[in-house]
């Protein structure tokens, strides 16, 4: 009996040791929080931003658009001949025919045409083809007033243990227009925030090294977009991951219905408000 209780104490102090034993990397400061969080707000109200999307068409197999600019508007089928987008989606993949270049090209990455003063987003989604419309003189560009965020806390900043998938397996996630879109599931992160350990699933959704982290928290809905924030995380070459829940982000979503974002799944709703990153969308 003894012996036992010597085992449960000798790994209750090996667990408290190895949280002790996780450090936070060089770098990950309030400033720098600070500067993410201005950049970010750069980027949502560029000319190709969300802010700018005024429209979207999803094209299956079978399906065709074209786009040409009537009394400098964007219109669907332009009743005279003139300079045009042409698109044209099969069973093989998507096509622009027109207006992408010299020559017909596929569209199996995302690509951007510019089109008198619009801008148009082609994107594989869902097994459909994407094509969002930026407008640089959109309204909700016109009337950017900056962001929202609660108040930068280095509390909020804490290190994590990386735990790889050995698998990797390929997940669906629900989106916000009814879809599903596959990521892979690159792995867990474990941290302890505002004295409570905590468990998220990362997936794989850009560039290799980093994983896209959809969450909710019990701000969802109150002060924080209702349907979720995202936070991206670096993959450590050694040493541990960082969570900096100040750089929490929302979805394109949150600022124009013409996005598909992947709905944070069940896995990853925190039971605690993470009072870090951006708040609610003003305009929303």
């Amino acid at each position: 009996m003894r012996r036992a209780r010597h085992t449960v104490a000798g790994l209750l102090l090996l667990g408290a040791c190895s949280r002790e034993s996780l450090a936070l990397p060089p770098g990950w400061t309030a400033t720098e929080a600070t500067a993410f969080q201005r950049q970010h707000e750069t980027d949502t109200a560029t000319p190709t931003g969300p802010l700018s999307t005024v429209g979207s068409h999803y094209l299956g197999p079978g399906q065709s658009l074209i786009l040409g600019v009537v009394d400098g508007a964007l219109v669907v089928d332009p009743p005279t001949a003139g300079e045009r987008v042409r698109i044209e989606v099969t069973d093989d993949g998507a096509r622009c025919l027109e207006g992408c270049g010299p020559l017909p090209v596929e569209v199996t990455e995302r690509r951007q045409v510019s089109f008198d003063r619009f801008t148009l987003g082609l994107s594989p989604q869902s097994g459909t083809l994407r094509v969002l419309i930026h407008d640089p003189k959109s309204p909700a560009l016109s009337a950017f007033d900056g962001l929202v965020w609660f108040p930068v806390d280095p509390a909020f900043i804490v290190p994590a243990r990386w735990q790889p998938d050995a698998e990797r397996p390929s997940v669906d996630l629900s989106t916000s227009r009814g879809l599903t879109k596959s990521f892979v599931r690159a792995g867990t992160l474990t941290a302890r925030v505002q004295d409570h350990d905590i468990t998220l699933i990362g997936y794989q959704a850009g560039p290799e090294g980093t994983l896209l982290v959809p969450l909710t928290d019990q701000t969802t809905g109150v002060q924080s977009y209702p349907v979720g924030r995202y936070l991206e995380v670096s993959v450590p070459t050694e040493g541990p991951a960082v969570l900096d829940f100040n750089r929490l982000t929302n979805p394109w979503c949150a600022y124009s219905e013409h996005y598909n974002c992947p709905i944070p799944p069940k896995d990853n709703q925190l039971a605690l408000s993470i009072a870090a990153g951006e708040k609610v969308y003003a305009a929303h």
